[in-house]
């Protein structure tokens, strides 16, 4: 299978869902939410996520939910499932634990004998391997990071490694965000906080 030929095309695709403004229900606001992604030409992703929380109330610490299943409405084939599954998990310097579901993975994230308070950083790394979308092009579709969290995220920066050059004109997203590219790799950041759900 060989997803990635010649020069790319590309649906980039940072927020899942539209905004609900509801009060917070989580016990942390995020500060900054940080990942980088290295795009291989085997089809797999090499993630990196940092989350910089702002615990409001004591917790032993949180969720990271990461969906497998992904729906597309194309114009001419119609909707279409895939399906990329996450692989080599990790989490530094945190216990966790490892649920798989089948629309998702459940990364539960903290030590049942602690609490955290104030300021927390965590970082997660995991593969996601992406499948051959059967289009007549070739694209990079992936959920960067829809607001999973019933907490506003204050800033999320981005940064994508691609394996070879594109067609930067191609390059789209799903909400305003400023993005500069330098060679094969993107970079950028969220213009406006994302609320719950968002």
């Amino acid at each position: 299978m060989k997803i990635f030929k010649g020069v790319l095309a590309f649906l980039f695709s940072i927020l899942l869902l539209t905004p609900i403004n509801i009060h917070a229900q989580e016990r942390f606001d995020i500060d900054q939410y940080d990942i980088h992604i290295k795009v291989n030409e085997n089809g797999t992703l090499n993630i990196t996520e940092i989350i910089e929380m702002d615990f409001s109330q004591y917790a032993h610490g949180f969720y990271r939910n990461i969906p497998v299943k992904y729906e597309m409405n194309w114009a001419e084939l119609g909707k279409k499932t895939y399906y990329f599954p996450v692989s080599d998990i990790s989490v530094l310097n945190d216990p966790y634990e490892v649920d798989t579901e089948s629309d998702g993975v459940q990364i539960k994230i903290g030590d049942p004998d602690e609490y955290v308070y104030g300021k927390k950083r965590y970082e997660i790394h995991y593969t996601v391997l992406m499948r051959d979308l059967e289009i007549d092009q070739d694209y990079f579709y992936f959920n960067l990071i829809g607001n999973q969290f019933d907490c506003k995220i204050n800033t999320v920066h981005f940064e994508i490694e691609m394996p070879k050059s594109f067609e930067p004109e191609k390059l789209q997203f799903s909400e305003s965000v400023h993005y500069t590219i330098n060679d094969h790799t993107i970079t950028g950041n969220t213009i406006n906080p994302l609320y719950n759900y968002q």
